[in-house]
């Protein structure tokens, strides 16, 4: 390891330190504090709304619906499903064998089904809000998917 390295344990145990913000240079002042806030953060979803704040110097939304935890988990079993079976059918010697070509169809039915709720429950905002450049990247990935 080089000889400035320090962990990521040290590093937020020095950031956390009382009155670290009075020791610190006025021209970093503000990245400092940045990064103690999200030290403090709990979750993913927080570290992420946290980043996409601070990115877009907007307060930060928690607003979610009911249905976007369900639909997050069923979408996450999906992509690791996906991403085993694709593994496993290179692997497997057929890749374009009947089976492997249904569960793929299957996980993009899937896809395609998160895409049209999110954009059907969002309106305008999937493509325009706080989310947006992540939404376009899923939108454009499912639309590969399907062809």
């Amino acid at each position: 390891a080089p000889v400035n390295a320090i962990t990521v344990d040290a590093l937020a145990v020095l950031l956390l330190t009382p009155n670290v913000l009075g020791r610190v240079h006025s021209d970093v002042i503000d990245d400092v504090v940045q990064v103690i806030s999200v030290l403090q953060v709990q979750t993913v979803d927080d570290v992420v709304d946290q980043a996409t704040r601070v990115a877009s110097n907007q307060p930060a939304t928690m607003t979610t619906m009911r249905w976007e935890w369900p639909l997050n988990v069923i979408v996450s079993v999906t992509v690791i499903v996906n991403l085993t079976a694709m593994g496993i059918s290179l692997d497997s010697g057929d890749p374009e064998h009947e089976g492997w070509v249904a569960l793929e169809a299957l996980c993009v039915a899937v896809f395609v089904a998160e895409a049209a709720i999110k954009i059907w429950y969002s309106r305008d905002n999937y493509f325009r809000g706080d989310a947006a450049y992540w939404n376009l990247a899923d939108f454009v990935i499912t639309v590969i998917s399907v062809f």
